[in-house]
């Protein structure tokens, strides 16, 4: 973590790279999610994607993704080389022959660098985001929860109906979003998996796009919690049945008129 404070890097990545520190063991390897990350950070997950291979580029750390489960991080920073163009302020080091000729100014840079530790240390990441926790963050971290618990659900179903791993991308994570929004968050993913379960026509032509899992989100939760599953057939089967039984009652009704002693 000392490392990464003196990285000459954009305050982005830098914050991203020291919470990942803040979670490494001491292989200098962790495992948080993205949402997680984007949660410490106050960033978006769409940001938090982009600062880390903007580190992954510069050798900062290298990722090992898992199917199914978050990317182990393996944090290099002491690797880190920083392009011409990235570090336009960084200082030029003094000649070689200037460095010998001056120990003088050489042994007085510990005492230069010891406050600075000390202030450092102050700067915790896990210690800022504790004092500036709120009853938002928390119900933030609920919802960015229930994304990944949705998101795996609804991986696992659509692998094991289309034998396939489904895409993930920035809108389909804003999808899975607002459909934990419209629905409890602990039956979200739960819904997720009777989505891709269900034989509709019309979401079998999509081969069960999260966005109409998201738009049809109340619905579908719904169905899933009565266990009576709608398709579109089916649908128009109870309006014929429904129609053909107006139409009976309406002839029962002539039929009294007519004869208001008849029994029908």
């Amino acid at each position: 973590m000392d490392i990464t404070w003196d990285m000459p890097i954009p305050s982005g990545p830098k914050m991203v790279l020291l919470s990942l520190c803040d979670n490494a063991n001491d292989q200098g390897e962790c495992y948080p999610s993205i949402g997680k990350i984007a949660a410490r950070c106050s960033m978006s997950e769409r940001s938090v994607f982009s600062h880390i291979d903007w580190l992954e580029q510069r050798k900062a750390l290298y990722r090992e993704n898992r199917k199914g489960r978050s990317s182990i991080y393996h944090l290099t920073p002491c690797k880190f080389c920083t392009p011409a163009n990235s570090a336009p302020t960084e200082k030029v080091s003094p000649a070689p022959a200037n460095i010998a000729g001056t120990p003088a100014n050489i042994a007085d840079a510990p005492a230069n660098i010891a406050p600075r530790i000390v202030t450092q240390s102050s700067l915790e990441p896990s210690t800022n985001l504790k004092t500036l926790s709120s009853p938002q963050n928390g119900e933030e971290e609920k919802l960015q929860s229930a994304c990944r618990e949705t998101w795996k659900s609804y991986s696992n179903a659509y692998f094991n109906r289309y034998q396939t791993e489904p895409i993930r991308n920035a809108s389909v994570n804003a999808f899975i979003k607002t459909f934990c929004k419209k629905i409890p968050h602990q039956e979200a993913p739960h819904v997720a998996a009777f989505y891709v379960s269900h034989n509709d026509k019309y979401y079998l032509q999509k081969t069960h796009h999260p966005s109409l899992m998201s738009k049809d989100a109340e619905g579908l939760r719904t169905q899933w919690a009565t266990g009576r599953t709608m398709t579109a057939s089916k649908a128009t089967q109870l309006d014929r049945t429904a129609n053909n039984l107006d139409s009976v009652n309406q002839a029962i009704e002539m039929m009294k008129a007519r004869k208001p002693n008849a029994t029908v």
